[in-house]
């Protein structure tokens, strides 16, 4: 089968460090990581796209 697997709801740092090397295709940001947070989210975003994986 051909399907692409995306994490949404609670996506905290860790959970992505630990479940895209798994080979989830995405993750659905919301207030566990981006919102509400005293970052703007470009820094926030810089960040997880910068995360040591695997």
């Amino acid at each position: 089968m051909n399907f692409k697997v995306y994490w949404d709801g609670a996506c905290s740092e860790d959970k992505i460090r630990n479940f895209a090397p798994k080979n989830v295709d995405g993750f659905v940001l919301g207030t566990t990581l981006l919102f509400g947070k005293s970052k703007p989210y470009g820094e926030t975003l810089q960040n997880i796209r910068e995360l040591k994986l695997g």
